[in-house]
Formats: structure tokens, sequence, C-alpha cells
């Protein structure tokens, strides 16, 4: 169970289980995409991580909203916008399969 501490904010696997379970608001769907020659690799290796121009890694919950960004390399706007697109499609659908796991 995760557990929170008030008194210091600090949370923290309880592994007795007897800790209070968090609920979470939005389920975090991180994406990660590197970008060479102008082509995207969605989860890429480490090999294609060496050759990339940049990357971006996203934050996007269920109900498609970015909650955060990370960048690097020199990516110009555009290519970082389709990016996002693709993070927010590729989150739909494993929070879509998600759902169907476990019945939510």
């Amino acid at each position: 169970a995760v557990v929170s501490t008030q008194s210091t904010g600090v949370v923290a696997v309880d592994r007795d289980g007897k800790g209070t379970m968090l609920k979470l608001n939005y389920l975090p769907v991180s994406v990660t995409l590197s970008v060479f020659d102008g082509t995207t690799i969605p989860d890429p290796t480490e090999a294609e991580e060496r050759i990339e121009e940049g990357s971006v890694t996203c934050c996007v919950d269920q109900k498609g909203t970015v909650r955060a960004v990370w960048s690097s390399g020199h990516l110009p706007d555009e290519l970082i916008s389709g990016t996002l697109k693709y993070a927010v499609t590729r989150a739909d659908i494993l929070c879509s399969i998600l759902q169907k796991v476990t019945g939510d």
C-alpha cells in the first residue's frame, strides 16, 4: 500500500499492507519519442537514443490532457506539436487497454 505522512508530506510504500491507499484522480501515461531525420520513433532503444536529434517525453492523463512535457535537442515547434498529438493518441490507446484488463 502507498501511505502518506501528513506532518512531513512524505509518500511511501507500506510493505506490511496496513497503510491507507491513496486515490489517484488521474491515470498518468508517459510516452517517450525520439526524432531522427524527421521520423518519430516511439519507445526508442539505447542505440536509437544515441543517434537521435532530440526526444520528447510527455505525461498525458486518461482524459487526453498533457500534464508535463520534457524535450531535448533542437526540435522545431511543429515536430514537437506532432509528437504531442501522437503521445495523446497513444495514451488513449494504452488507457483503453488498461480499462479492458482491469474492468474499470
